[in-house]
């Protein structure tokens, strides 16, 4: 007879597709221009605005290698190049698009089984494609904490984030962990971790989250926030007696992160343009020394503008996503309290509405995108990232203060 089954979840696990292994060059020069995007990025900000020196200079140097054989080889084939990079572009759409859509319908979806053995013991199972089930058994009093966390999910042949999940795990004293459920809202996720509350009384944990409640992880360190109360913050609020209404604020300082981070989420494709020019031109030099060293005649010719007409769709595209994302990241975040509702709107948008009284926590948390999640027992607002995480931190601080003056 088998053990009958305490509880089933599931994992998100996008598997590769069958024409992966076509298209794995293209897969592998994305990888590599997305690594040298990175880098820069990185030596960017820490010299040019940090003023730190970066230690790994082995990795630049061997990516700048890479690139000037690359650069070489774009030259050598400058004719089809136009060609080549609007079919990347097609070919990235297309496998974007389906990993989405199999996600969407729940193409990607591993079950994973608890079941009872009795005695006090439990066997977790879980059967990735084509392997060997993993399973593994343990009691419930190795259970230290039920543990959720956020996780983005990628897929496709250029893993490309096509979703998010809220995973649940199962954290031993040992530090062992066990997944036993990926849903795809924070709400779905707390009413299947209450689900193990009826067998076990732990403690309900966010992973990596900060706050003054019995779900954060960590709490929120109260030198930083009288420190931002102190300055002039990125957070305003307004109190009376009937009504608090906190909102975020833009500062000067806020710039040059706005401008970084618009750049880390958006600027690719514009560096990919770019860098195409910059790749035929530095592989012209090349090619003009290689040949100067063979006895041959070398005339340079450096092109009279940057973009042509093949590129100019795609940079459009390219401007049109970092001015989305910079206004995205830019806009008022509002938070309404009285004693009745707590109200989210983001500029003039409500994104939500609770009531006050129900609201069990209030959270920062950190990753994987510095949200603030306002939780009950049946509903959640999640607040998206505002201009930087000490500006989250501080939010949540008034929020939490707000909260508890209203509940009282």
């Amino acid at each position: 007879m088998s053990d009958p089954l305490l509880f089933q979840g599931k994992s998100i696990y996008p598997q590769k597709s069958v024409y992966a292994i076509l298209i794995f060059p293209l897969v592998w020069l994305k990888k590599l221009f997305q690594s040298l995007y990175s880098f820069l990025l990185k030596v960017m900000w820490a010299e040019l605005i940090e003023g730190k020196k970066k230690d790994n200079e082995l990795a630049g140097l061997f990516l700048f290698v890479i690139f000037l054989m690359l650069s070489w080889l774009s030259y050598l084939s400058k004719a089809y190049f136009p060609i080549i990079f609007t079919l990347f572009f097609i070919i990235w759409c297309l496998d974007y698009n389906f990993a989405k859509s199999e996600y969407r319908k729940g193409k990607y979806t591993i079950p994973i089984k608890i079941t009872d053995k009795g005695e006090e013991r439990l066997l977790w199972s879980f059967a990735l494609p084509h392997q060997k089930p993993l399973q593994s058994e343990l009691n419930w009093g190795q259970i230290r904490a039920l543990m959720i966390d956020h996780r983005s999910i990628y897929g496709g042949s250029f893993q490309e984030k096509i979703g998010n999940v809220w995973q649940i795990s199962l954290q031993g004293f040992d530090g062992s962990e066990w997944v036993i459920d990926e849903e795809k809202t924070v709400t779905q996720a707390f009413n299947q971790v209450r689900i193990f509350t009826q067998w076990i009384d732990v403690p309900i944990i966010f992973r990596g989250s900060r706050g003054h409640n019995n779900y954060a992880e960590y709490p929120l360190d109260p030198d930083i926030i009288k420190f931002l109360d102190s300055t002039k913050p990125g957070v305003e609020v307004q109190t009376n007696q009937q009504k608090w209404h906190i909102y975020s604020a833009w500062r000067l300082r806020h710039s040059w992160a706005l401008f970084k981070q618009i750049f880390q989420d958006s600027g690719f494709i514009l560096f990919l343009l770019v860098m195409s020019k910059v790749m035929l031109i530095c592989g012209q030099i090349i090619d003009g020394v290689i040949k100067g060293f063979q006895g041959n005649v070398v005339i340079l010719e450096v092109p009279n503008h940057l973009f042509s007409q093949w590129t100019f769709f795609p940079l459009l595209i390219a401007i049109a996503l970092m001015i989305y994302k910079g206004w995205q990241l830019s806009r008022v975040k509002h938070s309404y309290l009285d004693q009745n509702f707590f109200k989210v709107a983001i500029d003039n948008q409500v994104m939500g509405k609770l009531n006050t009284a129900e609201i069990k926590a209030v959270l920062f948390l950190a990753n994987p995108h510095s949200e603030i999640l306002i939780l009950t027992a049946k509903e959640a607002i999640i607040i998206p990232k505002l201009q930087t995480e000490e500006d989250s931190q501080l939010y949540l601080h008034y929020l939490q203060q707000g909260i508890e003056y209203f509940q009282q």
